[in-house]
């Protein structure tokens, strides 16, 4: 049995698709088809509020990766609809698969919905020997345990924080990372006295030192809900075509109130 862990992608299209087109496409089929599947049991859509790119992300929580090479989700990406097959001319997107390795706290779809999200990728130095980087591996583990993400907790708005790490499964030629997702309520006290302590200790500034970082900011921009989607117009930009209907109504992704 494989761990559990999740896909993360980021996308972009090109202005030869229109925003229209690909809300559509992504919202009404391409998010639905996936959260069909019994071992991908959420899925949300995020927009990056920091001007960078790519512009979208999307997190799929799997209960065990190996799933993600099984035929029910390879022939979803091998087999598109003739709407999917001409929407990816105009996508360039990127997805990695990520081994859970901890987690804090929790969220739902009620009361407890994580609608601003902070992700870190932190590498280890390449040049750093084997013994050098088991070490500093292994004070990354202490620090999350016994002092990040306890001070994280104590934000206003934090609801969860997890890391998890790159799985050579998928990516065997890839230098190995880890990415930490932390999530909040909309509001939330990211640059309050709480965030800029836990983010100021002498042992979070040692393992900045230690390591490189790329981080993001995003809002969620949309989420699934329990019914299933609805017939929608042609878009701009795009043809449309129908897969066959699946065995279990797949849950749409539906508007949120941050998007």
């Amino acid at each position: 049995m494989g761990k559990p862990g999740i896909l993360y992608v980021t996308i972009e299209h090109a202005p030869t698709l229109s925003r229209v087109a690909f809300e559509d496409w992504y919202n009404n089929e391409h998010g639905p088809l996936r959260l069909q599947l019994p071992f991908i049991t959420s899925g949300r859509r995020y927009r990056a509020t920091d001007g960078e790119s790519p512009p979208w992300m999307a997190v799929y929580d799997v209960t065990d990766l190996d799933h993600m090479k099984s035929p029910a989700y390879t022939d979803l990406a091998a087999q598109p609809s003739p709407r999917e097959r001409e929407v990816l001319k105009h996508i360039r997107s990127t997805r990695y698969f990520y081994e859970e390795e901890l987690s804090a706290g929790s969220v739902n779809d009620t009361d407890r919905v994580p609608t601003f999200f902070m992700t870190l990728r932190m590498f280890l130095p390449k040049g750093a020997s084997p013994a050098d980087r088991d070490a500093m591996a292994a004070d990354v583990h202490r620090w999350y345990l016994d002092e990040h993400v306890p001070l994280l907790e104590k934000i206003p708005g934090w609801l969860r924080s997890r890391r998890f790490r790159l799985a050579p499964a998928f990516h065997p030629d890839q230098d190995p990372h880890w990415l930490a997702i932390h999530e909040y309520r909309a509001a939330h006290g990211n640059g309050g006295p709480e965030f800029r302590y836990a983010t100021s200790t002498v042992w979070r500034q040692r393992i900045m030192t230690d390591t490189t970082q790329e981080r993001r900011n995003y809002l969620l921009h949309y989420q699934p809900s329990s019914s299933s989607p609805s017939p929608s117009p042609t878009a701009p930009g795009a043809p449309t075509a129908s897969r066959a209907t699946p065995t279990r109504a797949p849950p749409s992704w539906s508007s949120s109130t941050a998007s």
